[in-house]
């Protein structure tokens, strides 16, 4: 998804500096990518239409797919586009066989032989069922592997799924979820990291863009009445330049993603966390795999020493928290870099661990020299900015901002478990209802 952050924040010495992004077209691409129109060029080739970059369909790339298509032996027929990220494509699909609506995930060939994501979700699978996180991870219906002219690609069908909590935001004048609706979200989201963790996965990923809607509007609706209540895919021709010829690496024509649309009313709200294409077995750490999580996100080990396990889920699980409450992830700005990152971090909670300060990444950061301010007093700042009218108290911030900053410790030992944030008084049905917080 296109993100549009209203606020993005810098820490410069001395100062923090606050930055409107109204107007400021977002530069992340996530699961459920929604664009309007605009040129997309390879070089060799050129389409008029927002969607994933024209270069990516190459040998080891995306798959061409086009409307109709059909794969395994006809089974799954594609229907609408989705979305798309840097490593799939994500379509509405219909499974013959069953005559049911899917999501079909078409991930890129050069991973085929790498992506586990296929297994974490037989993983997921196998875990208690009464666990209260079970059910908010997604259901994996079926996985196979086809060739295509770009490679071998690996294709998961999916349970299907409605818009990511990182889009929903738009659709509130306040850039922001009802407070009430945050919170249940945010319990449902720690309950499926809790869930993960006792199974010993890492997910790698969380934010609110890797958190899906149930959507009741779609439940026992065929997919061809799914596809009528969605706008009509809208397509444009890939076009060779100048001099050059397409070849069979390209589709004949880009789909620009679409969002299936979401109930009026979301007063009981039902989320999923999808995308386990990062997650792994804690007891197997892939040694060649890359941190994808969007780097206001990204846990300290992660970005200093490239060495994380699911401790970095909790730093990940703030971030997400925060921004699920204020509408934007507490360290961010148009252009992020690591040094800018870890720059706010130290402008928020002090100077680094000293076991960090040997790292490349810290080159040129002068950490007494800036300012350290205060985690609640950024999220009471934030929550208030912009003249959006508040329905959280400063108390229920200054308990939020203290559960905040238990999961926000930099040395990974030093937070608590998902299990243990679940313990939390902020989230006991007796003492912090979702029903306290009023909804706007």
């Amino acid at each position: 998804m296109q993100c549009l952050h209203p606020l993005a924040r810098s820490v410069a010495s001395k100062s923090r500096l606050r930055t409107s992004f109204r107007d400021v077209l977002g530069l992340t691409h996530r699961y459920l990518h929604t664009g309007v129109p605009m040129a997309k060029s390879a070089g060799f080739a050129t389409c008029e239409l927002d969607a994933e970059p024209l270069h990516r369909y190459r040998a080891g790339g995306y798959h061409p797919l086009h409307l109709g298509d059909r794969l395994k032996a006809g089974r799954y027929e594609v229907l609408h586009k989705l979305g798309w990220g840097g490593y799939a494509t994500v379509w509405l699909g219909k499974d013959h066989d069953l005559g049911l609506p899917v999501a079909m995930k078409v991930i890129v060939s050069e991973l085929c032989d790498e992506n586990h994501e296929a297994s974490m979700y037989h993983h997921v699978s196998c875990g208690p069922p009464e666990h209260p996180g079970r059910d908010k991870l997604p259901q994996m219906l079926d996985s196979f592997t086809f060739e295509g002219p770009n490679g071998v690609h690996q294709c998961l069908i999916l349970e299907l799924l409605g818009a990511s909590m990182s889009s929903m935001f738009e659709k509130y004048e306040t850039n922001r979820l009802p407070s009430g609706l945050a919170w249940d979200v945010a319990r449902q989201v720690v309950q499926a990291t809790s869930y993960m963790h006792d199974m010993g996965i890492v997910h790698g990923d969380l934010h609110p863009g890797n958190i899906a809607l149930l959507n009741p509007a779609i439940l026992g609706k065929s997919a061809e009445e799914i596809v009528a209540s969605m706008d009509a895919p809208a397509t444009a021709d890939v076009r060779a330049s100048d001099g050059e010829r397409l070849t069979n690496h390209l589709p004949q024509y880009l789909v620009l993603p679409s969002a299936i649309p979401q109930p009026k009313s979301l007063t009981d709200c039902k989320v999923k966390v999808i995308d386990l294409g990062s997650a792994f077995l804690s007891d197997h750490h892939p040694s060649t795999m890359r941190m994808r999580c969007p780097l206001p996100y990204r846990a300290p080990e992660a970005v200093i020493t490239s060495q994380w396990d699911k401790e970095a889920d909790i730093w990940s699980l703030g971030c997400t928290i925060f921004a699920l409450i204020v509408g934007y992830p507490p360290f961010d700005s148009f252009l992020f870099k690591e040094q800018e990152l870890v720059s706010q971090w130290i402008g928020t909670f002090g100077e680094l661990p000293s076991e960090w300060q040997g790292y490349s990444t810290l080159q040129d950061i002068d950490q007494a020299e800036l300012d350290v301010g205060s985690l609640t007093d950024w999220l009471r700042e934030t929550y208030y900015d912009d003249d959006r009218p508040p329905s959280l108290t400063d108390t229920d911030l200054e308990r939020v901002g203290g559960l905040l900053l238990r999961l926000l410790q930099y040395r990974p030992s030093d937070r608590p478990s998902a299990g243990e944030i679940l313990l939390d008084p902020l989230f006991h049905p007796h003492t912090f209802r979702v029903d306290n917080l009023a909804r706007q």
